[in-house]
Formats: C-alpha cells, sequence, structure tokens
C-alpha cells in the first residue's frame, strides 16, 4: 500500500492531511508503566486500578442504555445520607462491590450507598480501602445530564480491620483518587499522591480509556463561578460578599451551574474558576461527603496546581471525617480564585488552618490512641503544640550572622524590622515556587542526617535527636550525644533559647510539615539502639505512615541471651523480621548491628553452623525478600565483621549449588553463622 505519508514515532501513514496516531497510550499500559518505575511496586495496586477501570467502563454501559432498558426513575428507596436512589445508583454500587471484591486487593469498601463500610474478611492480607460515590449526581440522569464516580484510595497498615482508625484519614493519606464523567463521552480523570493529573476518554470502539490530557493543570484564574445561588437566603455573609464581588467586578464574572458535581469539577478543571457548594444555616456542616467527594476532589486540584478548602478556610485535603459519612463545604477551583475567598472569610474572622499555626498531629486517630500512653511524639511534643498566632515568612532579608532559624522567622514576623511579612499561603515561597522545586528545596534542607531515636524513661518521651557525628556513625562504639536531658533540637525558640538548624522549619506551618515531612523520613538515616525485642517501640514512636517512608534505617541490638533460648524468644526474633519485611515497605537499606554479652557469644562460639542456622534463617529470610522485591541492601555486623546479605544471596545462587529459593537461604543462613562464630573467636 502507498501513501504520501511516513511513519514516524508512532504515527502511522497519512490519510489526505490527516496523520494517524498509532502510538496510542492506554490506561492499562500508563498503568504498568508506572509500576516499572517503582522498584518496590508488588502489583497489587495496579490490579486495583484495573478493577477500578472495569467499574467505571460497566457503568458507563448501563448509563448509555439507560432509557433504552428501563433504568430510569426511582428505586424505590434512600440510601443512608437520605438521598433517593435511582434504579441505576444501585447497580453501579452492586458493580463497584463486585469488581472490588473480586480484585483480591481490597480489604474495606465505602460507598454512598452502604451505611456501614464493607469488609471483605475474605481477602485479610487485602492492603487497600476504596471509598466511592458509584454515581454522583444521579438526580439528573433523567435529564440526561452528566453525571459521574468519585473515587479515592488509601494504603492499610499491616494486619488492619477495617476499624474506625483505618478508615477515617485525612486526604493527605490518599494513594490515588480521581472522577469519571459519563457524558458524550466516559472521561476519566486520575492522579497518584504527589503525581501529576491524567486525563483519559473511552473509546467505546476499542474498550479502552485512551490518555487524552496528560499532565492536566488548573489555569491560575478564570473569571467562572459554579455555585446553587438558590441557597443563597441560607449563606453566611462572607460567602455572600464573595458571590456579590464577582457580580460587581469591573468584568462581571460568568455563572457557570450544572448541578452535577463532576460535570461542574471537570469544567472547573479545564478552564479554571471556581467551584463553590458552602455550608450554609440550613446545612451547617455542609452537603458533601468528605471521604468519597471533598477528599479525592481536593487531591485532584491540588495536584493540578489549584486549592481546595472548606467552609472554615482549612485546606481541604486535611480534614478529618468524625465518621465514614460525614459532611462538608467546600470551595475548590484555580488558585487565586480560592484565594479570594480565604481573604473574604479571613477579614470576618473566619481563620485559615493554612494561614495559622495548629496542632501538628502527623495521624489524629493514631495521636489519640497513644498520646497518653507516650507523652512525646515524632520529633518532640512541641510539633503539638500551637505557638501564638502571627504571620511569618518563608522568604525575606536575612541578617547572615543569625544562623537560627526560629530568629529568622521572628525578624521576618516582626513589622517594625521587615515591613514586608506574609501570611504563609501568600508567602513567594508557596505563590511562586512549584511545587516539585519546593520538595528539591526540602530535600537539601532537611536531608543528609542521622537521627538517634531513644526513649526516655520514667516520662517515656520520645526524642528524635540530630547526631552530630555522622561521619563517625560506622565507629564501633558510636557516641554523638549527651542523654536527652535538654530539649531536642526540634523546640520552637519560645521552649529553647538555643534551638538553631532547620529542623523548626517544620512547625512553621501546615503545610510546609505536609509538604516536606515525607521528605525529612526519606531522605535521612534513622539509628535505633535496644534489645530485639523493643522493635515494637517503633509502632509507637513512628506512625505507620511514617514507617513507610523510612529509606535507611540503622538498628543497634543488645543480645542479652540467645535469641532462641526459649519460645518467647523465638516469637520475638521472628517478628522482628517480619517488621521489617512488612511493615517498613520503603527501605532501600538496612545497617544491623548484633551486640552480645559474653554468655551469648559464647554459644554462638560453641553452636555447630547447621544448628545455628536455625536462627539466622528468618534473618536471611527477610533479606532475601526485601532485596527480590525492593532491591534493599542488609547488612549484618557481628564483631566488627560486616556480612552483606544481598551480596552473599546472589553468589550463592550464581554458583548454583541451592537446588530451590529455601535450600538457598539455609545454605547462606549457614555461611552467616560461621562468619559470625569466627568473628567472635569461634574455630574457623
Amino acid at each position: 500500500m502507498s501513501g504520501n505519508g511516513h511513519s514516524n514515532g508512532g504515527e502511522g501513514g497519512a490519510v489526505g492531511s490527516e496523520r494517524i496516531n498509532t502510538d496510542i497510550v492506554t490506561l492499562t499500559r500508563y498503568l504498568n508503566e508506572e509500576q516499572t518505575k517503582h522498584k518496590e511496586a508488588t502489583g497489587d495496586f495496579t490490579l486495583l486500578c484495573h478493577a477500578l477501570q472495569f467499574s467505571f467502563k460497566s457503568i458507563a454501559y448501563y448509563i448509555r442504555r439507560a432509557s433504552l432498558i428501563n433504568l430510569g426513575g426511582l428505586a424505590g428507596s434512600s440510601n443512608v445520607t437520605g438521598d433517593d436512589q435511582k434504579k441505576l445508583d444501585v447497580i453501579g454500587n452492586d458493580v463497584f462491590i463486585a469488581a472490588m471484591r473480586s480484585s483480591g486487593r481490597v480489604r474495606v469498601l465505602v460507598s454512598e450507598e452502604e451505611e456501614e463500610a464493607l469488609v471483605f474478611d475474605e481477602y485479610p492480607e487485602a492492603r487497600y480501602a476504596v471509598m466511592c460515590d458509584p454515581i454522583d449526581g444521579s438526580s439528573n440522569l433523567d435529564a440526561g445530564v452528566s453525571v459521574g464516580t468519585i473515587f479515592g484510595v488509601f494504603k492499610l497498615p499491616i494486619g488492619a480491620k477495617g476499624t474506625k482508625e483505618d478508615l477515617l484519614k485525612p486526604g493527605t493519606e490518599l494513594v490515588a483518587a480521581g472522577f469519571t464523567m459519563y457524558g458524550a463521552s466516559a472521561q476519566l480523570v486520575m492522579t497518584m499522591r504527589g503525581g501529576a493529573v491524567n486525563g483519559f476518554t473511552m473509546d467505546n470502539a476499542l474498550g479502552e480509556f485512551i490518555l487524552t490530557h496528560p499532565d492536566m493543570r488548573i489555569p491560575k484564574k478564570r473569571a467562572i463561578y459554579s455555585c446553587n445561588e438558590g441557597n443563597s437566603k441560607y449563606w453566611e455573609e462572607p460567602v455572600l460578599e464573595w458571590v456579590n464581588s464577582l457580580k460587581q467586578a469591573e468584568k462581571p464574572y460568568s455563572a457557570r451551574y450544572i448541578g452535577s458535581m463532576v460535570a461542574d469539577a471537570y469544567r472547573t478543571l479545564l478552564y479554571g474558576g471556581i467551584f463553590a457548594y458552602p455550608a450554609d444555616k440550613k446545612s451547617t456542616k455542609g452537603k458533601l461527603r468528605i471521604l468519597y467527594e471533598c477528599a479525592p476532589m481536593a487531591m485532584v486540584f491540588e495536584n493540578a496546581g489549584g486549592q481546595a478548602v472548606n467552609s472554615k478556610m482549612q485546606r481541604m485535603i486535611e480534614v478529618v471525617p468524625e465518621h465514614i459519612h460525614d459532611r462538608s463545604g467546600i470551595f475548590m477551583g484555580s488558585y487565586d480564585e480560592v484565594q479570594k475567598v480565604i481573604d473574604i472569610h479571613k477579614k470576618h474572622g473566619v481563620d485559615s488552618a493554612i494561614n495559622a499555626f495548629v496542632n501538628l498531629t502527623p495521624s489524629s486517630p493514631w495521636a489519640l490512641k497513644v498520646a497518653e500512653q507516650w507523652k512525646g511524639l515524632p520529633f518532640g511534643k512541641y510539633l503539638h503544640q500551637s505557638p501564638p498566632r502571627r504571620q511569618r515568612t518563608l522568604t525575606g532579608p536575612v541578617d547572615p550572622s543569625q544562623h537560627s532559624l526560629w530568629h529568622r522567622l521572628q525578624i521576618f514576623s516582626n513589622p517594625e524590622t521587615n515591613p514586608q511579612t506574609y501570611e504563609q499561603a501568600n508567602s513567594p515561597f508557596f505563590s511562586r515556587l512549584p511545587l516539585d522545586i519546593r520538595i528539591i528545596i526540602y530535600d537539601l534542607v532537611l536531608g543528609g542526617m542521622v537521627f538517634h531515636i531513644e526513649s526516655a524513661t520514667p516520662q517515656s518521651r520520645i526524642y528524635h535527636l540530630v547526631c552530630n557525628r555522622p561521619h563517625a556513625i560506622h565507629e564501633p562504639n558510636h557516641q554523638c550525644h549527651e542523654p536527652p536531658t535538654q530539649r531536642p533540637s526540634s523546640a520552637p525558640r519560645e521552649d529553647y533559647r538555643e534551638a538553631s538548624g532547620l529542623l523548626p522549619f517544620l512547625v512553621t506551618c501546615r503545610r510546609a510539615y505536609s509538604e516536606c515531612v515525607g521528605t525529612l523520613y526519606a531522605a535521612n538515616t534513622f539509628q535505633f539502639t535496644s534489645n530485639h525485642a523493643a522493635f515494637r517501640l517503633l509502632k509507637v514512636m513512628i506512625p505507620p505512615q511514617r514507617l513507610q517512608s523510612l529509606r535507611h534505617f540503622r538498628m543497634v541490638m543488645r543480645l542479652p541471651h540467645h535469641p532462641h533460648m526459649n519460645s518467647r524468644s523465638k516469637r520475638d526474633w521472628a517478628a522482628l523480621w517480619e517488621f521489617f519485611a512488612g511493615e517498613m515497605v520503603g527501605l532501600q537499606g538496612l545497617y544491623l548491628k548484633l551486640l552480645m554479652l559474653h554468655d551469648t557469644q559464647e554459644q554462638v562460639r560453641r553452636t555447630e553452623d547447621a544448628e545455628g542456622a536455625e536462627w539466622v534463617l528468618p534473618m536471611v529470610g527477610m533479606a532475601a525478600a526485601v532485596n527480590r522485591t525492593r532491591g534493599c541492601r542488609v547488612e549484618v555486623v557481628t564483631g566488627g565483621e560486616v556480612q552483606d546479605l544481598g551480596r552473599m544471596l546472589k553468589e550463592m545462587a550464581s554458583a548454583d549449588v541451592a537446588s530451590n529459593h529455601a535450600a538457598l537461604v539455609r545454605g547462606v543462613s549457614m555461611q552467616v553463622h560461621r562468619q559470625m562464630r569466627i568473628s567472635l573467636g569461634g574455630d574457623g
């Protein structure tokens, strides 16, 4: 076949002047390519997304044929939130339940149509929770108005049972969120934590979602507003003033309101502007559900460069629901347009959580659970107190002689010494630098340190102390600080006059904390010294979502007796390695130093390698698992001898002396025990 075009970069031959793209990126291809970028990925999340994709396709099919197969009208019942159920509401909910259950990767599902969370006990090892509104805006179905599905995905800690603590989390804990709009075509918008927002269009002929809107960015401002002005008689004064200011502007804003949240949100995302559904005197908390409507939408808009706040001007993605069907008002859209709402509310005395010092608890349910038992929380109790509210700035003229960041912040906050002070959200740091640049700055400012995790009795205060001799971290008897009798370096200046360094940056505002706390855990090395059974303290010292962020961890273990001395010791020893493999899923480097008392050393020296391999086996098995699945390097030190378990496993595998994986792990365990025995003075 001849033609006047040529193939180039996936574009096929031309038909007339039209070029045909043959390098099509489907949603399936996109998910698979994203998975290959993460060595630690197990494929579970990809399989979950395929199940979500099937749900969207099925619902789109039923909506297209609704009028033809009598799926219009009411089902004769109402859902738990009081809305009348359409027939398609029931079908969409059933489709979602079946797809999530059959995926085998979902532990719990929260749906607008179900009063309680659905826990899939047949999959106790599943690690994800899905929140969804199967068909949002279903009251418009019979009129042919676009409706949609909204969804969010949480990752659960190991052993989670779908309890209240597992589900009532802020949107900052979402790993993925998005929505699908069913209109002239099905449009899927999806984003992942810290990632871009991508749009896919359903090609009914291929039966696939095609990437048509990569890296969607909402315009910074646009003179369009979308809200139900029929409720204006119930609005609070700040909302009335805001809407009137739009109408009375030099160039009045255009009003665009469909009445279906997904359709209004999609238009706002594409063209810019603002969508508002505020709380009012009739619905004092608001009408939209936080868990499966507000939080997922907030994640999409923030990742696209916009803003989303509730009626109290709190950052929507940080609001923790009180129950699974809790409600809220919302303002979301272009950054500058939402900022106008915030400014007007602030003028009326509604202070913004973005612009004020707030309680910086990493996870409210977790903090409430352990606060009584452990008086201090990660990086000191000081992150969990609210200093006096005042304007602060992250940029401004700096006196080079002042090395304390807290002192600099005080200078910036004083109008007499610096007349150009900003609220945090308005500071050049946040308003001019894109998020990816800020993340790089966080990494440079907060990375490269070594922290010692300690618990000081009898107060059981938790300390993360910055090592002042990180270059000597490999010394046999490394010590870099006195016992924690002083306040940690993260203490505010009000509590500790000598506070210095850059850790106080964490408490400048909630937004700074939420953006950089993950970097703090991922970009530094943490060392914990205790006996091998005390690893359970780490679950209290560090919340689960931060444990998963740790990349480099050193544990100095004191072994007062042999790990296989009795059944309890065996259980503790095995549980330690399960903890490293199953809960610290982000580890890239694990350094283990075993300190044995004289009696324990003598017992190891006398034990034959074949017998000693039994207690070494769980440790080597963990090293094999984490090295194979996520490339984590595991080093073990005894008597000054360093053993790289991953390298030993590869060398034995290449020598082809083991018949299977179990034999390989056992063979390396014998080698490790032999090296331990020799390093402690045993026979070679």
